[in-house]
């Protein structure tokens, strides 16, 4: 592999499009019923032009390539902040990145910069972006008018920004009417106006080669005032741009930034004072905006400042590789809006303010609310959902800025500041205490798609995704069905649970997890009851079996195996079941009737449990038994197969114990020649359509089956891998013939290693690593290990194996085989993916 991110050409470009939009309806990934389209008036932004919306993307891995910006104009980005630019840039730049560079669990963290490419490449990419942007505008009936603008970004020194390199780049963007790209673009929609309804010609020559008039500034920490004053000035002056100044958090102070991180629980951040004493301070940076803003009424263009910039802090436990890396995200959140409350205490509402650092759909109506706008956002981009999350932000943003740019109100700011204070969302608790949802499977090449809440979450591997589904839908008597197959104690782990499922919920990562314990405790409150007067004992066809011991594995056992026709007999020395369980009922407010419930659950399937059993009485009921189990140590006098829990971490062990025993329930039945009982009709195979229709949404836990309803049915369509790459480098194939209903392909030429997939997937392994990959060129290949391939014209292919042999082959010569039919498929039904980059086709 290599993180070498290849731009493709604009034709591909258009043909990638126009070729996913009409064999599925989507472009770049993003189902088209979900693009946005304004639903209120336009936005007026400080510098007077009217937007779609006030918010897009953030300046970032979202805005690199020419595809992120036309997926972020789909999703709603109206306002599209392009990454940054400055003259260390390609294969430079690269080296100076150590990979993965991104990490986004919870809150971000980053140790990129700026663009990878080209200072060339990224206007060139630019310019692209600005005429797919307008095609799909006309094409999807988006608006009758351009309702989007491109900002610029770059940096980060008067030497490099004063550049020759970087003074064309500015030029180019403010002109781009004599630019190669631009008279290209031109010219290829213009030979395709027959496959685009809605563009005319007029419309196509009629696109404005003045693609940003504004720009955003990123100065590095410690740059003196004086070098961020004449940059500024050299903008404003020379180049006439409407400006945003990125400010950085440490305007707080640290003794303010380590107070708030702390107060709500991002007390481990590590950073010391250095750059809170490099950076501009507080008193500097009023005395200079007073003056850039004087300077920008005079020249009759607009100064701003954009806060904030990514905070420092060092790394100490291995999140990215290097020392230092750069938190966004919900860390960030309370550091930006607190230098917001700052700067609007002593300017008002004379200091425009555009926002990043930590919006996302569920706050962004506070800040256009307070007259901060433009409000870009970029780590919630990074969560499962992706780019769609911004069709919800969006939506969210409609009618919240006033109609008239006011400037911002140091009043709302103040109260705004406040409320993010007191918000348990900004709080770190308010994610599950885990690091990752990751299980230690390995990832597949094929049908990778997995519910970790079920697999690596669930110590007995109930169908979790499926009960769910049933609650939802408020059939309680199917989800106790479903519930009583792999649980033996579902009133009791319904109330008392430890729930792992929780930490491992996809909801996690996306705005909260599952209640998962909650749905279960409430089908059984539903259901049970009626559950157990459906149940008979099956027929006796196994062996007789000795249980020594009514706890939860005992009980547990017997139940597996009595409900595969074992004739099971409990012995328990105490007058009564549940050995321990009974001890914390107290404690842990389980209750008596779970406890009745679940007996009788038990007993229903046949088993038969014996209390104040002394040791004669034991002897004399393994007499007749063929296989004894004791889950109490060695009985005396007995031989018997010992069963004890597994040494799990977690005061509450019943769920574990309960997994012991199933393990050994399931064995033993094998060894018999008999089966487990399995449940009937576990789930309807569930709507894809209402499974998409919930990606990007966040939705905060609610109270009976509604809750049940956010459940996004990651055993039926995963996808996470497709959703958070930035740069759309993996793609979903409907293949026939598999069992789930896409496969995963990875595209090399659109990846940069970020990491962010790795992040997300449930599975130990890398999706840009693991699963199959179609490479631009035959160099490419062979420099990497993946199982992949790459075209050579129509017909001919090379490719990397399962087994790591390479073979050049004709298509029609392909044998039979998953790697074979995915290629075969991209071949014939996805050509749009296949580009020239020179060399191969």
């Amino acid at each position: 592999m290599s993180d070498l991110m290849r731009t493709i050409p604009f034709s591909d470009l258009l043909d990638q499009m126009l070729g996913e939009y009409k064999r599925t309806n989507s472009m770049f990934g993003v189902a088209l019923q979900k693009v946005y389209r304004n639903g209120g008036p336009q936005v007026m932004t400080p510098f007077g032009v009217p937007l779609g919306s006030g918010t897009g993307p953030a300046a970032g891995p979202h805005t690199q390539l020419a595809q992120n910006i036309l997926t972020s104009y789909l999703m709603g980005g109206r306002f599209m902040e392009l990454k940054t630019v400055q003259t260390l840039c390609g294969a430079d730049m690269r080296s100076a990145i150590a990979k993965p560079c991104i990490s986004a669990a919870d809150e971000g963290y980053n140790v990129e910069w700026s663009t990878e490419l080209t200072v060339e490449e990224a206007r060139d990419e630019y310019i692209k972006a600005w005429f797919l942007c307008h095609t799909a505008q006309k094409l999807l009936k988006i608006s009758p008018e351009r309702d989007f603008s491109f900002n610029m970004s770059v940096g980060y020194s008067l030497e490099g920004i004063t550049s020759r390199r970087i003074d064309d780049f500015l030029n180019a963007l403010t002109d781009a009417s004599q630019e190669k790209t631009f008279l290209e673009c031109q010219e290829e929609l213009l030979t395709r106006l027959e496959h685009l309804p809605g563009l005319t010609r007029e419309e196509v020559l009629g696109i404005s080669p003045r693609i940003c008039d504004t720009l955003a500034l990123s100065t590095m920490h410690g740059c003196p005032k004086g070098e961020i004053q004449a940059i500024v000035e050299h903008l404003l002056i020379h180049k006439h741009l409407n400006v945003f100044l990125k400010c950085n958090p440490t305007l707080l102070g640290y003794e303010t930034a380590r107070g708030l991180l702390d107060q709500l629980g991002f007390d481990y951040l590590d950073f010391d004072e250095r750059h809170f004493q490099a950076d501009l301070k507080f008193e500097e940076a009023v005395e200079m905006l007073e003056g850039l803003l004087a300077t920008a009424h005079k020249e009759g263009v607009t100064f701003g400042v954009k806060l904030t910039n990514t905070f420092p802090v060092n790394i100490t436990k291995g999140e990215l590789p290097g020392e230092q890396m750069y938190s966004s995200g919900r860390a960030l959140l309370p550091l930006s809006v607190h230098v917001a409350k700052k700067l609007s205490a002593v300017f008002g509402d004379r200091l425009p303010m555009a926002y990043s650092g930590g919006a996302d759909a569920l706050n962004i109506q506070g800040f256009l609310a307070a007259g901060i706008l433009p409000v870009t956002v970029c780590t919630t981009l990074l969560k499962p959902g992706g780019y769609e999350r911004l069709a919800q932000v969006a939506k969210a943003a409609e009618g919240a800025a006033p109609l008239r740019y006011q400037g911002p109100n140091a009043k709302k700011i103040a109260e705004l500041a406040e409320a993010v204070l007191l918000d348990p969302r900004n709080q770190k608790e308010f994610r599950e205490p885990v690091a990752s949802r990751k299980n230690d499977t390995p990832l597949p090449l094929f049908d990778c798609f997995q519910a970790p809440c079920q697999e690596g979450g669930c110590p007995i591997e109930q169908k979790i995704p499926a009960y769910l589904e049933a609650v939802s839908e408020g059939a309680y008597e199917r989800a106790m069905e479903i519930i009583a197959t792999d649980n033996a104690l579902p009133s009791i782990l319904g109330e008392i649970c430890y729930h792992p499922c929780t930490a491992k919920c996809t909801r996690q990562d996306v705005d909260q997890s599952l209640d998962i314990r909650k749905m279960k405790h409430l089908a059984t409150q539903k259901a049970q009851e009626s559950y157990l007067k459906t149940l008979s004992a099956p027929a006796p066809q196994g062996p007789k079996v000795l249980v020594v011991g009514a706890g939860v594995q005992g009980l547990s056992l017997a139940y597996y195996l009595s409900r595969a026709g074992f004739q099971v007999t409990v012995a328990e020395k105490k007058d009564k079941p549940f050995g321990l369980l009974n001890g914390i009922m107290a404690k842990t407010g389980l209750s008596e009737r779970a406890m009745e419930l679940d007996l009788a659950l038990i007993e229903a399937s046949g088993a038969k449990i014996i209390c104040n059993v002394d040791q004669e009485h034991l002897l004399a009921l393994s007499k007749d038994a063929k296989i004894r189990i004791s889950t109490t140590g060695k009985p005396e006098g007995l031989e018997a197969v010992r069963l004890t829990r597994k040494d799990r971490k977690t005061k509450l062990q019943a769920v574990y114990a309960m997994a012991a025993a199933k393990e050994l329930a399931y064995e033993l039945i094998a060894e018999e020649g008999g089966k487990p009982v399995s449940e009937a009709s576990v789930r309807s195979t569930p709507s894809a359509k209402g499974i998409y229709a919930r990606r990007g949404l966040l939705e905060l836990r609610s109270k009976g089956p509604e809750e049940a309803r956010r459940c996004l049915s990651c055993d039926a369509i995963c996808e996470v891998c497709k959703e958070v790459c930035p740069n759309r480098a993996n793609v979903a194939i409907a293949l026939a013939g598999f069992d789930n209903p896409h496969q995963i392909l990875h595209l090399d030429y659109s990846c940069n290693e970020c990491g962010n997939c790795t992040t997300f997937c449930p599975h130990s392994g890398s999706p840009y690593l693991d699963k199959v990959t179609l490479f631009g060129t035959e160099g490419d290949l062979r420099e990497s290990a993946n199982v992949g391939f790459c075209f050579f014209g129509a017909e001919r292919v090379l490719l990397r194996d399962e087994a790591g042999e390479l073979k050049e082959m004709d298509l029609g010569d392909l044998p039979e085989g998953p790697l074979y039919v995915l290629i075969r498929a991209v071949a014939t039904n996805h050509r749009h993916l296949i580009v020239d980059f020179g060399g191969t086709l």
